[in-house]
Parts: C-alpha cells; sequence; structure tokens
C-alpha cells in the first residue's frame, strides 16, 4: 500500500496489523500518483502481489482524478483510493469519539463528573476547523493557480512550435514582446483572481460536516487530542492511540466512514 507520508502509515499501521500488508510511505500525493502511473503501464505483467494507492482528497479538483482514471480505468478503480475527505486525521473530527476516549480516562480517575458534553466538544473542534481554513485556502488556490498559469502559458511558450529557443536573448525578446504583453498580463490577472474568489466562494456558507471535511485534519487533530489530553490528564500520544482503538471498535463512527 503506497499512502503519502508517516501519518497515514501510522494509521493505517494500527488498523492494519493483523494484515498481510506492507505500508509504504512516500512523500505527498505526487509520489503516490507517480508510482500509479508506472506501476499501471505495467499491471499486465505483475502476477501474485496486489497493489493499493491511498490518497488524501486534499479539496482537489474532481478533473485530477478524472484524468488519472482515464489511464487505465479498470487499474485504477481495483487499486486506486482517495480519502472522502481532506486528509485521514479528518476521519477522526468526531466528537463522539472523542466523548468515548475522554470518559475512559476519567472514569479510571473517578472523576466522570468533569467529562465535557458532547455538544461542547463538537463546538471546540469546529472551532479548530475554522482556524485551520487559511491553510486550506492557500493549498486550495495554489494548486488552482499552478493550472491556470500552466494552461496559460503553455500555448505561448513550450506549446509554441514557432517559439525561438535558439538563443537566451531571443527567448528574452519573445517573452517580453509577445507573452508578458499587457493584455496577456492583465488576462493571467483576472484569470487567478477568479480562481482565488471561487475557492472562498466555495466555502462561504458549507455546513459543520463540510467544514470538518474539508479542514486541515493533521492541524485539528493535533490540537483536539493536545487540549482534550491534557483534560484527561494523560500523555497526547495515549490520548491519539486510545482515540484510534475506539474508532476501531466502533463501526459507527470517524474511521468507518472511509469503508474502505
Amino acid at each position: 500500500m503506497f499512502v503519502e507520508g508517516s501519518g497515514d502509515q501510522a494509521v493505517l499501521e494500527y488498523y492494519l496489523r493483523d494484515k498481510n500488508v506492507e505500508i509504504k510511505p512516500l512523500k505527498g500525493s505526487n509520489e503516490v500518483v507517480a508510482a500509479f502511473e508506472k506501476i499501471s503501464n505495467i499491471s499486465r505483467y505483475i502476477h501474485g502481489s496486489k497493489f493499493v494507492f491511498l490518497v488524501d482528497s486534499d479539496n482537489k479538483p474532481e478533473g485530477i482524478f478524472e484524468n488519472l482514471r482515464a489511464l487505465n480505468p479498470d487499474f485504477y478503480d481495483s487499486h486506486f483510493i482517495r480519502l472522502p475527505c481532506h486528509e485521514i486525521e479528518n476521519l477522526f473530527l468526531d466528537e463522539k469519539l472523542f466523548k468515548k476516549t475522554i470518559d475512559k480516562y476519567l472514569r479510571v480517575q473517578g472523576n466522570e463528573a468533569s467529562s465535557p458534553s458532547e455538544a461542547s466538544i463538537r463546538k471546540y473542534i469546529v472551532e479548530k476547523a475554522r482556524e485551520s481554513l487559511p491553510k486550506v485556502y492557500k493549498k486550495e488556490c495554489s494548486l488552482l493557480m499552478q493550472r491556470v498559469v500552466e494552461r496559460f502559458f503553455a500555448p505561448c511558450i513550450w506549446g509554441n512550435k514557432d517559439f525561438d529557443w535558439s538563443t537566451a536573448e531571443s527567448v528574452e525578446r519573445q517573452l517580453t514582446s509577445e507573452v508578458f504583453t499587457e493584455d496577456n498580463t492583465e488576462n493571467l490577472f483576472h484569470l487567478l483572481s477568479s480562481e482565488a474568489r471561487q475557492v472562498y466562494n466555495n466555502y462561504e456558507n458549507i455546513n459543520e460536516d463540510t467544514l470538518l471535511s474539508k479542514c486541515d485534519g493533521k492541524q485539528v487533530l493535533g490540537k483536539c487530542i493536545w487540549y482534550y489530553s491534557h483534560k484527561a490528564g494523560v500523555q497526547a500520544s495515549a490520548f491519539r492511540n486510545a482515540l484510534y482503538n475506539h474508532a476501531y471498535s466502533n463501526r459507527a463512527v470517524s474511521m468507518t466512514k472511509c469503508n474502505t
């Protein structure tokens, strides 16, 4: 199983510890996609091994995954998994799950009366999710803007068969006279501004469930675990493991939403 990084590996190793699965952390979704592309090209020659490619949604445009599937639809459908949320940590942003974990420790201490309500836990998680949005905006805007820039400059430069690459001077001259013209610069500005505006508009009226699915899961889960582990009087690492254990044993919440 190819995953984006060590965070995904830690979660999945906990759930798949009794399975014959080797989890290989890579460096981000681009490397997982590259591995998929390479192996899908030779998939008909592979026998006796199975592969899974797991990537975060990261709120990427649907077109990215449609283009990837088009490379090898059967192999994609059988082996490629896109999480139904920003990243794997979002699956644990569940007030019921936190409540069970907190109560486990407070019960041992005989301090159940100080247990926070599910409503208050939900309020705190949502608050931290909203605080994470600037990081989400940056990631989404950057991805969309990169695609805009690539589409904009491709026909002008590397996709232009008449572009003169003979000398550095000729390249500079064409960039000045043909690419970075006043009209082109203004057009690019409007394209980039439009993409950015659309990202912000998409979040303007989202409900709490959608917010918890789209927020920066690593940041929010980390802050919530730190806060409630202190409330429960335990180390954050122990609280995190207990959280994973409750999610694994209770099919009604969190990790099972993924159903992968």
